[in-house]
């Protein structure tokens, strides 16, 4: 939903859902039978001054999975970001962001177990995974005028119980 402008605010929201009832059958199957259900609430958000620019977001998501034979597994996070956009000349600004990320392991990370022949690989979920989360500071001076554009970029992120195959 996007929300009407009210003076410098704007923004928007919205919720997503999924419900996944996940079967394979034969002996190629590497999964057991997985119900999932996630569900997610989002919002990002603007303020706009005459000089500067803020904006930040966020989205909380829940994700559940019901294996057969196997514990049931549940995530629930938050991922987020602020930033702001300072002029510091005639088509130039200073921009910063922080970002937080959150991501629940896929329903293969966590119950997979068997030879792929499409990857060419015997694929080993870990049904005990944690949540991935990152962190992330960015800083960029840009300028956009009619004759050039040039942008420099600083960043570091930091990943945290990252999941890999």
């Amino acid at each position: 939903m996007d929300q009407r402008r009210r003076g410098p605010w704007s923004g928007r929201f919205g919720t997503w859902g999924l419900q996944r009832n996940y079967k394979t059958r034969g002996e190629e199957a590497l999964a057991p039978p997985v119900d999932q259900t996630a569900f997610a609430l989002f919002g990002l958000e603007e303020f706009s001054w005459e000089r500067a620019r803020f904006q930040f977001g966020g989205r909380w998501e829940t994700n559940r999975y019901s294996p057969d034979g196997l514990r049931e597994r549940r995530f629930s996070g938050l991922s987020a970001s602020a930033g702001a956009m300072l002029p510091l000349w005639k088509d130039g600004a200073l921009v910063a962001n922080y970002i937080h990320s959150y991501r629940a392991p896929a329903l293969e990370e966590l119950y997979n177990y068997g030879p792929h022949p499409g990857n060419l690989a015997f694929e080993i979920g870990n049904p005990d995974l944690k949540r991935e989360a990152g962190d992330g500071v960015e800083v960029s001076l840009r300028h956009q005028g009619k004759n050039l554009r040039a942008e420099a970029n600083l960043f570091r992120y930091q990943m945290h119980d990252f999941v890999y195959f």
